[in-house]
């Protein structure tokens, strides 16, 4: 889930063309659980943009496609300078 996260800067870093937070998590379904075998494709879809910060949702997917986990309402802020 950290990785998911992590894109999940990313993106906001980039549609924000500045640094940026986690703060909150709406929700979280796990759907597998246990340690990761293989790797997994994490994909973020893009929710909203605004001034102060982002929201998205992540999805973690297993080698044959099936979610492992997914956040959804991701809450990135701006870093404060």
């Amino acid at each position: 889930m950290d990785g998911a996260l992590q894109l999940a800067l990313l993106w906001a870093g980039q549609a924000l063309d500045d640094a940026t937070l986690p703060m909150a998590v709406a929700e979280c379904r796990v759907h597998r659980r246990g340690p990761v075998q293989d790797t997994v494709r994490c994909v973020v879809r893009a929710r909203k943009v605004h001034e102060t910060g982002a929201r998205c949702d992540a999805v973690l997917l297993d080698p044959d496609g099936t979610p492992r986990v997914e956040l959804y309402g991701v809450e990135l802020v701006r870093r404060p300078s």
